[in-house]
């Protein structure tokens, strides 16, 4: 089941009739994505230039098809969740009505709620993300692409949770899909997952070897960010396994590529530091996590706000020079969260023993 047949098909029966405006929505769509990675906010804008004139137009299934654009763009692109989340939960109440019963972008309505539900709160939003994956596992055709997403989903949730066993086989049963349908985006997004995954359990040699899977495959579907964070796992993989000229070449290859970003993600800038505290230059740590939060800091993404005030924390206390004000910084990002105690006690845990590198990386 193909889910962008009914676009093409409107588009078709539009241009027979001669309904320019109509016709004119999967072009303007089309064009908005263009610069999604280069200048997210002129997709944005463009997005929401389109919704606008789909509502003029009274087409509620392309205005929901906006929506969801819209939310993808301030999730992977902007990653901007500031006011996220009211839009998500609008627009997943909306795709449930009889209107959108036949648009299959009425489930990546809901992938967008998890990731929002993930990226924000995950244990604080367990229960309501078990309940959007159960209605994305029940609506979905069992031959369409959402399958995909829903394995995608069910992986970082399961990572999130710190269940990284059944994290890894989810991870796995979505690579296995990905290459049997031939899919590069999917599988390089199947390969991303299990190499952030074996990083967490240090296994440098597995993650190396997924990394380069992750980059040819971000190659062959011309995706900058997810290539950068590739070759920033590499640099890391190979410093770990002693191979310290070659961790430098493609560290270089990596802030090469990682120029082209409008906004580099939370996890290149975390794995940039991983990658200066592995070689005890606690210093230029401290600089690449001061300027991740400069950058993705208190933009609706509250558990990594947390996280990486809890490693600024730690990377401060081995420099000596960790004050009351970082701390108090720290914990008031923890309760924010709503489950504060367990992040409290990973931010004591982190201060009581700063030198293992990379605690619950962000």
């Amino acid at each position: 089941m193909n889910i962008w047949s009914w676009i093409l098909e409107f588009q078709q029966r539009a241009r027979a009739e001669g309904d320019v405006e109509r016709a004119a929505l999967l072009d303007d769509f089309q064009s908005a994505l263009e610069t999604k990675d280069t200048d997210p906010d002129r997709t944005l804008s463009l997005l929401e230039q389109s919704r606008a004139k789909a509502k003029v137009l009274d087409e509620p299934k392309w205005m929901l098809f906006f929506d969801h654009w819209i939310l993808q763009t301030q999730l992977f692109f902007r990653r901007d969740y500031r006011n996220l989340l009211d839009h998500a939960v609008k627009a997943s109440m909306e795709a449930c009505k009889s209107v959108h019963r036949d648009l299959p972008q009425r489930v990546c309505i809901h992938e967008d709620l998890i990731h929002a539900y993930v990226g924000i709160d995950p244990v604080g939003y367990a229960d309501r993300i078990a309940k959007a994956l159960d209605f994305m596992k029940g609506e979905a055709h069992p031959h369409a692409e959402c399958q995909h997403c829903i394995l995608g989903c069910r992986a970082s949730f399961e990572s999130e949770m710190g269940r990284f066993d059944a994290s890894r086989e989810i991870g796995e049963e979505k690579l296995r899909k990905a290459l049997d349908e031939g899919s590069d985006h999917h599988s390089a997004n199947a390969y991303s997952h299990l190499a952030d995954l074996a990083v967490k359990r240090q296994d440098w040699e597995a993650a190396l070897e997924l990394a380069k899977q992750m980059e040819s495959r971000a190659q062959r579907s011309d995706r900058d960010a997810v290539q950068s964070q590739a070759l920033v796992y590499q640099a890391l993989a190979l410093r770990k396994l002693g191979r310290e000229e070659e961790a430098l070449v493609r560290y270089g290859r990596a802030v090469a590529r990682i120029k082209r970003l409008a906004i580099p993600s939370n996890e290149i800038y975390a794995t940039i530091a991983h990658f200066y505290e592995s070689a005890g230059d606690d210093a230029k740590a401290l600089r690449f996590r001061e300027k991740q939060f400069k950058v993705h800091g208190n933009r609706g993404r509250l558990l990594h706000d947390f996280r990486n005030l809890k490693e600024r924390c730690r990377l401060l206390a081995r420099l000596g020079r960790l004050q009351e004000s970082d701390v108090a910084e720290a914990r008031a990002a923890a309760a924010k969260l709503r489950h504060a105690e367990k992040y409290l006690a990973e931010l004591d845990e982190a201060l009581s023993n700063p030198n293992p590198q990379a605690q619950g990386r962000a």
